[in-house]
C-alpha cells in the first residue's frame, strides 16, 4: 500500500524513544520554517535523507497535472536553497518514493516505472557524488506482476535494503531487495497473508533490520492489520505486532519505521477508531516485543525518523499539534506549521534534532514540491545569547534549557537562513550535574574567530568553560575552578564577563564572587596557563560599600592602556575599578558618590560601551527608585563625567526600565542603540543620533504588534550585522523570541512555535 494514498497535511509528532533513562527530558519546537521547493509544473516530494541539516536529498515525481507521475524528481539543499537536479526517468511514468545516503558520494533512491498501470517495474537510481544514474533492478521476478518499491536504507556502501510489494492477479507479496556492493537481488520475505506489502525499512546495524507495512486476507473487505518483519542475518521473518484498531473489520496499517538503536524503534501509520474515524497509529519497540503506544490525536502518520541518541519525530496528517513521548505515550509540545494545502510525505532528522519534512503544497490545483525545516531543542529557553561567527558564516545561539537546566546551542547559516543543531552541549560533552549552568552563559570569539568560547557559573559555584574549534569542528569543556586551573578562586555568583587583550595574548574573565568580591582570572595563550586574583581584597583595599552586587561589565580602552570594570555596589551605587597597564596598578571609586551626586541608585548592573575611537565611555543603567533609564558619559579629552536621567529629560517618560539595557553603537558610529525590558514586559528601544545630538524612543512591543506571549521575562540580547539588528529574548512560558531589523523594517519571530 503506497504511503501517499492517504492525504498528509502537516509535520506533527515528536516521540522520545531513545532516551537512555527511558524518559524524555522535555523537548520543544524551536523553529518552524517553510521553504518552497518548486520544480515546475505539478510535483511532489515523497522521501528524504539528510547527512546534516544542510546536506539533504529529497525525491518524488513531477508531471503535467496533479497526481500525474510523469518524471522522477530529485532535489538537493546542499547549495542552501532546495533545487532540482537532473535525474533519469526511464519511462513515461517514473517516480521515486524513498532515498538513503551512506555519505556525500553514495546515495540510493528507489521507486517504480512503467507506462501502464498494473505493469510497473522497480526503479533504482544511484548518486556517485556528481550525477544520478539508473541501475538494473531485478524486481520480484514473477510473471504478470507490478512491482513497487517504497523504502530504502543503507548501513554501508556494501549493504542496503529496499522494500515494497509485488502485485499479482491472485494477491500481493512483500518485495525485498538486497544490495551487496555490486548488484541488487530480490530475496524472499515473509508472506503470512494473501495480500501484503512493506512501506518502510530501517537497520540499526547491518545484521539487525526491521520492515513495516500491512497485510490482509481480502483486498476489498479486509481486515487490514499491521505487518512487521525482522532480519537478523538469516531469512526475513514476520513477528507479532499489535492491531489496536477498534473498527470492525480492523484497519491497522504501518507506513514508517525507524530506530535510534537496537532496542529503541518506532513504527507509525493509521488505524480506525470504533466510530470508523481515521486516527494516528504508533507502535514502539524496546527489545522485548512491539507494543502499542498511547494513540496521539490526529488523523494519521506517514513517516518517522529517529536520529541516533535522540527522540523520534514523525510527520503526517496531525492537525496542528507537535507531540513528544516517552516509551509509551505522546504529549503536545507546540504548534505545527502548515503551508496552503500542504502534504508532508517524507521526513529526515539529524542527530542535532533538526528535521526536514518534504511533500507538496497548494494541492487544490497543481501541487508544488515543498520542504519544511523544523528545529527542536530541550524545552524552555532561558537567558538566550548570540554571537556572529565569521569563520563559519553562522550566527551561534546559546541558552539554558529550562526543562533540563542544560546548556544548548544552535547555529544559523547567514547566507540561506538554515539551522543546524540544536546541540545539547551538556549532554554531548558529558558535563556532570554540578556543571549545569546557574547563570546566563557568556559567549565570545577569540581574535581571528578560530574559537567560540562559552563561560558560565556552574550549579556547584565553579567557573566553567566550553570552547568550539572551527578547524576541528569539536567542542571541549572544563571546570576551570575544579580542574585546579584557578585553585583558591572564589565561588562564582554571577554570569562571568569575558574580554581579550588587543593582541589576543590573554583572555580576561571577571565575576562576582560568592563572597561579594570582584574576581578576575586570566589565561595567557603563550604559556597556556590560568591565574586568578580576588581584586577586592588584594588590590582594591577591601570591598566595603563597594561589594559587588551584580555581574561586572568590562571594556578595554583603545590600545589596551586600561581595563575598566563597572558594577552595582552593595550600597546601590555605580562603582568602577580600572587597571593601568603602564603602572600595573588597580584603582577604584564609587562613581555615584564621587561623580554622580544627583543620580539615582542603580537597580541593575550597568552596561558600558566605548564610542568609536574611544573618545567617550558610555554607561547606562536602570534607576532604582523610578525605573528610569540613566546614562553617564566620561569624556577622555576633558577627563570629566556627566550624568542624565534619560527617561525624564530626553525620552518623554517612555516605559520604566526593568532590566539591564542591551546596547551597541552602529558600525559607522552614527547612532547609539539601547533595548530593555519594561515593567509591563514590553520591549523598548531608544537611539541617539550623533549628527543631530537627539534621542528618540519607541515601545517596540506596541509598534510591532507583538502578542502577549512575547512579553519579556528578562533582559534582551542584541547582535548587529552591518545595518541589520537582531534582538533576542525569553518570552512567556520560556519561549524564544526574535525581532529582526533588516535596515528598513522590523520582523518578529516566535522560534518556539510556527513562525
Amino acid at each position: 500500500m503506497d504511503v501517499d494514498e492517504f492525504d498528509a497535511a502537516q509535520l506533527g509528532y515528536l516521540w522520545g524513544a531513545a532516551q537512555p533513562t527511558g524518559e524524555v527530558a522535555g523537548w520543544a519546537q524551536l523553529l518552524s520554517r517553510p521553504v518552497g521547493a518548486p520544480a515546475g509544473g505539478a510535483s511532489s516530494l515523497l522521501g528524504a535523507s539528510c547527512l546534516s541539516a544542510g546536506d539533504c536529498w529529497a525525491v518524488g515525481y513531477q508531471g503535467a497535472t496533479a497526481n500525474a507521475r510523469g518524471q522522477t524528481l530529485i532535489e538537493s539543499n546542499a547549495g542552501g536553497a532546495w533545487t532540482a537536479v537532473p535525474s533519469p526517468s526511464p519511462s513515461s511514468a517514473s517516480y521515486l518514493d524513498a532515498v538513503a545516503c551512506v555519505d556525500a558520494a553514495d546515495c540510493w533512491a528507489v521507486g517504480s516505472q512503467g507506462p501502464d498501470p498494473g505493469a510497473e517495474t522497480t526503479l533504482f537510481e544511484h548518486y556517485d557524488g556528481s550525477t544520478w544514474s539508473a541501475v538494473p533492478s531485478p524486481g520480484a521476478n514473477v510473471s504478470g506482476t507490478s512491482d513497487y518499491l517504497y523504502g530504502v536504507t543503507c548501513t554501508s556502501g556494501s549493504r542496503c535494503w529496499a522494500v515494497g510489494e509485488a502485485d499479482t492477479p491472485t494477491g500481493a507479496r512483500t518485495l525485498i531487495e538486497s544490495y551487496d556492493g555490486s548488484a541488487w537481488t530480490a530475496v524472499p520475505g515473509a508472506d503470512p497473508s494473501t495480500y501484503q506489502g512493506l512501506t518502510s525499512v530501517t537497520c540499526p546495524t547491518a545484521a539487525d533490520c526491521w520492515a513495516a507495512g500491512s497485510q490482509s486476507g481480502d483486498l476489498g473487505a479486509g481486515p487490514w492489520t499491521t505487518l512487521l518483519e525482522e532480519y537478523t542475518g538469516g531469512p526475513w521473518v514476520a513477528v507479532p505486532s499489535p492491531d489496536p484498531s477498534g473498527a470492525s473489520p480492523a484497519f491497522d496499517v504501518l507506513s514508517g519505521v525507524s530506530c535510534s538503536g537496537a532496542t529503541a524503534c518506532a513504527a507509525v501509520g493509521a488505524d480506525r477508531s470504533g466510530t470508523g474515524a481515521l486516527q494516528a497509529l504508533t507502535l514502539q519497540y524496546q527489545g522485548g516485543g512491539w507494543t502499542a503506544a498511547t494513540q496521539p490525536d490526529g488523523a494519521r502518520l506517514d513517516a518517522v525518523s529517529c536520529p541516533p541518541g535522540g527522540p523520534c519525530f514523525a510527520s503526517g496528517s496531525s492537525g496542528s499539534s507537535l507531540l513528544e513521548g516517552d516509551a509509551a505515550s505522546w504529549q503536545a509540545i507546540g504548534t505545527a506549521h502548515s503551508l496552503s494545502g500542504a502534504e508532508w510525505n517524507g521526513l529526515a532528522c539529524t542527530g542535532g534534532a533538526s528535521c526536514w519534512a518534504v511533500g507538496s503544497q497548494s494541492c487544490a490545483d497543481n501541487c508544488q514540491s515543498a520542504a519544511l525545516q523544523q528545529v527542536f531543542a530541550p524545552a524552555g529557553v532561558s537567558d538566550p545569547v548570540s554571537l556572529l561567527s565569521p569563520g563559519n558564516g553562522q550566527e551561534a545561539l546559546f541558552w539554558r534549557a529550562t526543562a533540563t537546566q542544560h546548556l544548548a546551542e544552535a547555529g544559523r547559516n547567514l547566507s540561506d537562513g538554515t539551522w543546524s543543531g540544536p546541540l545539547d552541549l551538556t549532554g554531548t560533552l558529558g558535563i556532570p550535574g554540578p556543571g549545569d549552568p546557574a547563570s546566563a552563559p557568556t559567549v565570545t570569539l577569540t581574535p581571528g574567530g578560530g574559537q567560540q568560547l562559552v563561560f558560565w557559573q556552574g550549579q556547584n559555584g565553579d567557573l566553567w568553560e566550553a570552547w568550539y574549534t572551527l578547524a576541528t569542528g569539536a567542542w571541549q569543556d572544563q571546570d576551570l575552578s575544579g580542574a585546579q586551573h584557578l585553585a583558591g578562586a572564589g565561588g562564582v555568583a554571577s554570569s562571568p564577563t569575558v574580554t581579550f587583550t588587543p593582541d589576543g595574548g590573554q583572555q580576561l574573565v571577571f565575576w562576582r564572587g560568592s563572597d561579594g568580591d570582584l574576581w578576575e582570572a586570566w589565561y595567557t595563550v603563550a604559556t597556556a596557563t590560568w591565574m586568578s586574583a580576588d581584586l577586592s581584597t588584594t588590590l582594591l583595599g577591601g570591598r566595603g560599600a563597594g561589594s559587588v552586587a551584580s555581574q561586572p561589565t568590562v571594556v578595554l580602552t583603545p590600545g589596551a592602556g586600561q581595563q575598566l570594570a563597572f558594577w552595582k555596589g552593595g550600597n546601590g551605587d555605580v562603582w568602577e575599578a580600572w587597571y593601568t597597564v603602564a603602572t600595573s596598578a588597580w584603582q577604584v571609586q564609587d562613581l555615584t558618590a564621587a561623580r554622580f551626586a544627583a543620580a539615582a541608585a542603580t537597580a541593575s548592573e550597568p552596561s558600558v560601551i566605548l564610542t568609536p575611537g574611544g573618545g567617550q565611555q558610555l554607561l547606562f543603567w536602570q534607576g532604582a527608585s523610578t525605573g528610569d533609564l540613566w546614562e553617564a558619559w566620561f569624556t577622555v579629552a576633558t577627563a570629566t563625567w556627566n550624568v542624565a536621567d534619560l527617561t525624564a529629560t530626553h525620552l518623554g517618560g517612555t516605559g520604566s526600565v526593568a532590566s539591564m539595557p542591551a546596547l551597541t553603537v552602529t558600525p559607522d558610529g552614527g547612532q547609539q542603540l539601547l533595548f530593555w525590558q519594561t515593567t509591563a514586559g514590553h520591549l523598548d528601544e531608544a537611539w541617539y543620533t550623533v549628527a543631530t545630538a537627539t534621542w528618540q524612543a519607541q515601545d517596540l512591543s506596541a509598534t510591532q504588534g507583538l502578542p502577549s506571549g512575547a512579553g519579556l521575562a528578562g533582559a534582551p540580547a542584541l547582535i548587529v550585522r552591518g545595518g541589520d539588528q537582531d534582538v533576542l529574548w525569553e518570552g512567556s512560558g520560556s519561549s524564544l523570541w526574535q525581532l529582526a531589523y533588516d535596515g528598513s523594517s522590523w520582523h518578529p519571530y516566535d522560534w518556539s512555535a510556527a513562525g
